[in-house]
């Protein structure tokens, strides 16, 4: 994989990345694998063009062509991110120069908006205040283990709110341009509900009794507030200094890839994702200890 040229822009980091044919024919070959894996296709025996010609013998060659170019840059593009030892934010997108399957070599342009890397004000344990979870002290003098109860019957609650105040602790300002991804990210998922529902835009807001001029606004908040606990999980898996087992990286695979019948963490792996898969076993990691250490604040 040969890197032509690297810029940054207002999307982030635009790559030109030229692949030589071996590589592009050994990615190839795992994209064929990989389809035939989830369309259940047994014939695994065969590889390159005999396993792209069982894939055309089962389903249409347009589609194959689309869905075999589709999965190759899935995997060159975090590919290109490991290799740039960054992580991206949101997926990354991929626009190919030339035809992956017919050309000898193979040109494509990575745009990737590289997660922020951020700090904490404090690591320490979080104090939720006593009113934000409606905890009195007349409540915890008639059970004092009120909390412990709390913790275990509404741990999402308690975390939402312990994230919040983690967020707030983020030294840094987040980039622009990772905001922006971010929003841009879930835009697309508007969209892309709307187009399923077989509506436009503006009848779909409507339907949600959603105003189409504050959309932006909404989506940006949004963005802004997940991306904040994200980053602030991150810095805190980092500042606690927590080992991070392989089994905890396989449990952040399979739970990224729920119905994967064989191991989630190969697939990831083969991908060029494993630093994906880490983040995820990081924030989880973050977020038990987050949960587990929090206390409350009754006096104030």
């Amino acid at each position: 994989m040969e890197i032509i040229s690297q810029e940054r822009c207002e999307e982030g980091i635009v790559t030109v990345v030229q692949l030589s044919n071996a590589e592009k024919m050994e990615l190839l070959d795992e994209a064929c694998t990989f389809i035939c894996s989830e369309m259940e296709i047994d014939d695994l025996e065969s590889s390159g063009a005999n396993k792209l010609q069982l894939l055309c013998d089962s389903i249409e060659p347009a589609e194959v062509s689309s869905m075999v170019a589709s999965y190759v840059m899935g995997f060159i593009v975090h590919r290109v991110a490991e290799r740039l030892e960054m992580v991206a934010v949101v997926a990354p997108r991929c626009v190919a120069k030339n035809d992956i399957l017919h050309d000898s070599e193979f040109i494509f342009t990575s745009y990737i908006a590289p997660k922020p890397i951020c700090h904490l004000s404090s690591y320490d344990p979080v104090v939720i205040p006593a009113h934000r979870i409606g905890l009195t002290e007349e409540a915890v003098k008639e059970n004092p283990a009120y909390f412990s109860e709390l913790k275990s019957e509404q741990s999402e609650l308690l975390l939402d709110i312990a994230e919040e105040i983690l967020a707030s602790r983020i030294v840094e300002k987040i980039p622009q341009e990772a905001l922006d991804a971010v929003r841009n990210s879930l835009l697309d998922d508007v969209y892309c509900q709307a187009r399923w529902q077989g509506k436009t835009l503006e009848e779909f807001l409507e339907e949600q009794k959603l105003e189409t001029g504050l959309l932006g606004m909404m989506l940006f908040e949004k963005a802004k507030d997940a991306l904040s606990r994200e980053v602030a999980l991150d810095a805190l898996f980092v500042g606690l200094d927590k080992l991070m087992t392989k089994e905890d990286i396989d449990k952040a695979a399979q739970s990224m890839e729920p119905d994967c019948k064989s191991s989630a963490l190969d697939r990831f792996n083969r991908r060029g994702m494993l630093s994906v898969v880490k983040q995820t076993a990081g924030r989880t990691i973050a977020r038990q200890w987050l949960l587990s250490t929090c206390v409350v604040d009754i006096e104030n």
